[in-house]
């Protein structure tokens, strides 16, 4: 790979930059009305097909002081905690470890804070119990709760991943 790695990998993320939005958050993106009906069965499998996919748990938890609710991740620490308990027949699924997504909203970038926090209202009012009946809108509200709760990274190693690019292609010119 070598240098030449790096300033190709570079010029593609400066070019990417010029003509199009980096998109970093799933909460900067567009909701998209649906161009066609979409039928129960087919709403039912999207959703299953989206918990296998963020690998989420048949287990949802709810924190009492913060009344967030959630499926947490499968083979998580939480998960293996709720298990060990239900050994125990103490099966008890309120107040299981820290609120992921208080933490979460924690660690969202301030002009993306808004939107995460009425993401998260209305999520908390439409699934705090399961919704007898899913619709297209409902499916991809959860859809971007789950991605937002469990992919988006705000991390600054992104930025730390940049510069090194950025001192790579400066020590080439030089």
């Amino acid at each position: 790979m070598g240098d030449n790695y790096y300033i190709y990998k570079f010029n593609i993320d400066l070019k990417t930059k010029n003509k199009y939005k980096m998109i970093k958050s799933i909460l900067e993106t567009d909701y998209v009305e649906p161009t066609r009906p979409y039928s129960l069965k087919e709403l039912d499998y999207l959703r299953n097909n989206m918990y296998d996919s963020l690998k989420l748990s048949k287990y949802k938890i709810y924190h009492t002081k913060c009344k967030h609710s959630y499926y947490i991740k499968k083979n998580s620490r939480k998960e293996k905690e709720i298990l060990e308990n239900k050994k125990d027949e103490k099966i008890n699924l309120t107040d299981v470890g820290n609120c992921s997504v208080c933490w979460k909203i924690y660690k969202t970038p301030k002009y993306l804070k808004d939107k995460a926090n009425d993401m998260v209202y209305y999520y908390t009012k439409d699934f705090t119990e399961d919704p007898e009946k899913i619709t297209y809108g409902l499916l991809d509200l959860e859809t971007v709760f789950y991605k937002w709760l469990y992919i988006d990274n705000y991390d600054r190693n992104d930025n730390k991943h940049d510069r090194n690019f950025k001192n790579k292609d400066e020590k080439h010119k030089e």
